[in-house]
């Protein structure tokens, strides 16, 4: 993907935008797997779709929100956070959603209510499902947010050097 941070950054708001409409009303742990799965194929993050391409279209989604988070967050705040919170989903609710592609809705996974893609809790929260849909792939989160901070920090030093050439000019 050659794309500037700021459609990047635009490309992550539309995925905050769809978790502040979706997340409310659908709040089990299948329904947030599902939504990160959405997010790497529906809201146009990439070419690539995610049930043949893996890890790696969940990575660019997860991309685009820290490009969108950028100047609010540092991508450590965010990705920590969210790996924070799924590390507080109960035991097991990986592997029940592998054998079963179902996970237990008996206990919904609370959802803020911010109204602002800004908001930290609407980025954590999507970035959050983002590292739950992994599950889908039997990979794990921390494998997942070292690939995008990777991404992230190699694209915005690019732009961030881009804009200072272009300034001195």
């Amino acid at each position: 993907m050659n794309d500037t941070h700021a459609h990047r950054a635009a490309r992550g708001a539309a995925i905050v935008r769809v978790h502040l409409c979706e997340a409310p009303t659908h709040q089990s742990i299948e329904d947030r797997i599902l939504r990160g799965l959405h997010y790497a194929n529906e809201v146009h993050t990439t070419d690539a779709d995610p049930l043949y391409e893996g890890t790696m279209a969940l990575r660019d989604a997860l991309v685009d929100v820290l490009h969108h988070a950028d100047g609010w967050y540092t991508p450590d705040t965010i990705l920590d956070s969210a790996l924070l919170a799924v590390e507080k989903l109960p035991a097991g609710w990986a592997e029940q959603y592998r054998d079963y592609q179902t996970a237990s809705t008996a206990r919904p996974v609370k959802v803020h209510t911010a109204t602002d893609t800004r908001a930290r809790s609407a980025v954590v929260g999507t970035v959050t499902e983002i590292l739950m849909a992994t599950a889908h792939y039997g990979e794990t989160a921390t494998a997942l947010t070292d690939a995008a901070e990777e991404r992230f920090r190699d694209e915005a030093e690019s732009a961030r050097f881009a804009a200072v050439r272009d300034a001195r000019k």
